[in-house]
């Protein structure tokens, strides 16, 4: 036994240092053993060499072969090997690399041969496709039926995460760039289209339940901490011996948020002055004291509502708040995506109303469209009615207009009793802003005469307002000529008046259309009579004329 301790199990002249030596002579020793050729080295593990190598018997196909490394041959590694080669050999899933064999090298190292997976983490995989939200779902779905089947198996993975979920990609397009392979299947049990096949690797950190399959399975050690800290467990990072499934439940839903965000779920404070990953330890710890999980909407407000409720109930502390199965954590994805209510939020009437209205959108839609309809048919009903009323309103309206435009008249003409009269006799129920305006003035005028001898307002007018609100702009005819006042609001008495020089004897000229813009910078004159239609621009800043446009009315023209 003291010679076997001291012989290297690759010769006596073999440095154990030497990579590339181990490596040749490993191969050769495959090579030697007849069921193998080495192709490539994909990676290696804590114990653990993976090669791409081609089986040659009994069938010949690219696998994946994993041999224990040199020095790493102790009975506690060998033991976890041979667990891990008993798991894959459990196992019989489409999102389960494969196990196609098993068996020892001459120099005694265990291996075992299994499906080789030509493809890339899960989340990149996402990116490079640019997959919209509802696919990267689908595809994590996947990977929950997966780490669900190992469950039912007794395993529990431990160490889930990106690099351990494949995607398989084609290895060149035909003009001989990396593309993805575009790879789809659709789900018997719901009317989801599938998008790509991820793959879920590596169980040698698994843990099997006691008598799984009749497999005595190699226990870690009390306080030993293994996985990948990032997507630990707060009971896994504690070494809690009483870990279950519940904690690859965990490790799921930090799966899922960086599959959905692209980033961790990795607190803001925790974030300053180094990357996510880097800054897991002291996220590790703030989950060691219960706190309450990073939610999705920290990354993108896109994420708000249940989607957000789902990954958060998945990544609670307490193992017995989250999901208590990767079943359930994608039935309820499924339900998202169905627009049903989901399970992880408390179902109110509100809620699941808005759920069954996404769901039946054609549904709602045609009952909306139908009491639209009702309601537009009641009120054709009521415009009959409403007409006639409007009829009889119409024809006291404009009985009231005649009567004040006639007061508005007598006003101007200074028949200030006749204005009085003709105001008296307007339907108190329609006397608006404009009759109380005239009731004012025609009182004033009685008292004080503040607005002139002489003074006429034009047929259309329209009345300004100044920003204090105290006075507003009145265009008035005085004596053949346009003026504009200012008028006080509450005594009516004119304080400034603007003369408007139009450039030439206004006398004779028919009365015009006055109006004001709103800002009260200028005013248009407009007149009328039986050869031309004129349009005077006035300046009420600058007290010019800014324009004046003459054009000769059309049925003239044309009867020339």
């Amino acid at each position: 036994a003291a010679a076997q301790l001291e012989t290297p199990a690759l010769g006596r002249s073999f440095h154990v240092g030497d990579t590339q030596e181990h490596d040749r002579r490993l191969s050769e020793e495959i090579a030697t053993e007849g069921r193998f050729r080495v192709l490539s080295t994909v990676g290696e593990g804590g114990f653990g060499t993976v090669f791409r190598a081609e089986q040659l018997r009994p069938v010949r196909r690219i696998v994946a072969l994993k041999i224990v490394k040199l020095g790493m041959d102790s009975k506690r590694v060998l033991a976890r090997f041979e667990s891990e080669r008993q798991t894959l050999a459990l196992m019989e899933h489409p999102a389960i690399a494969k196990l196609f064999d098993a068996g020892t090298l001459p120099s005694g190292r265990p291996y075992f041969a299994m499906e080789f997976v030509d493809g890339i983490p899960i989340t990149e995989y996402c990116e490079r496709r640019s997959l919209g939200t509802a696919d990267r779902l689908l595809l994590f779905v996947q990977v929950c039926h997966a780490v669900q089947h190992a469950h039912q198996k007794g395993i529990t993975h431990r160490d889930l995460k990106p690099d351990n979920v494949l995607v398989p990609v084609s290895s060149t397009t035909a003009g001989g760039t990396a593309s993805d392979e575009v790879a789809t299947a659709v789900d018997p049990r719901a009317e989801f289209v599938m998008v790509g096949q991820p793959k879920v690797l590596d169980f040698g950190i698994a843990r099997l339940a006691d008598g799984a399959a009749g497999i005595t399975a190699e226990r870690t050690l009390q306080g030993q901490l293994i996985g990948t800290l990032a997507y630990m467990s707060p009971e896994q990072i504690a070494c809690d011996a009483d870990i279950d499934t519940r904690s690859d439940v965990y490790a799921l839903g930090v799966l899922a948020f960086e599959i959905l965000s692209g980033t961790l779920p990795v607190r803001a404070s925790t974030r300053d002055g180094s990357a996510a990953r880097g800054a897991t330890l002291a996220d590790a710890v703030l989950r060691q004291t219960g706190a309450s999980p990073v939610l999705l909407s920290t990354a993108s407000g896109r994420f708000r509502g249940d989607i957000e409720t789902i990954v958060a109930k998945a990544m609670q502390a307490d193992r017995s708040r989250r999901y208590q199965s990767a079943a359930e954590f994608a039935a309820d994805i499924r339900r998202f995506l169905a627009c049903k209510p989901i399970e992880a939020r408390p179902p109110s009437r509100v809620y699941q109303f808005n759920r069954f209205c996404r769901r039946n959108r054609g549904l709602v839609a045609a009952v909306c469209i139908a009491v639209i309809a009702v309601l537009i048919g009641s009120a054709m009903t009521g415009v009959s009615a409403a007409r006639n009323a409007a009829l009889l309103h119409n024809q006291n309206a404009l009985l009231y207009t005649a009567m004040i435009d006639a007061a508005s008249r007598s006003l101007s003409e200074s028949d200030i009793e006749l204005a009085r009269l003709r105001l008296a006799d307007a339907p108190t129920h329609l006397r608006g802003w404009e009759w109380d305006h005239l009731k004012r003035r025609t009182e004033q005028a009685l008292r004080t005469g503040s607005l002139g001898d002489n003074i006429m307002i034009p047929g259309s007018v329209n009345l300004h307002w100044l920003d204090d609100g105290a006075r507003f702009l009145l265009p008035v005819i005085r004596d053949n000529a346009f003026e504009v006042l200012v008028v006080g609001a509450r005594d009516l008495a004119v304080q400034e008046r603007i003369p408007i020089d139009m450039g030439e004897d206004q006398s004779g000229i028919p009365q015009p259309i006055v109006k004001i813009d709103p800002t009260g910078s200028w005013a248009v004159f407009t007149v009328t009579n039986a050869a031309t239609f004129t349009e005077t621009v006035y300046d009420l800043n600058d007290r010019v004329v800014v324009r004046t446009e003459t054009i000769e009315r059309a049925d003239r023209a044309a009867s020339k």
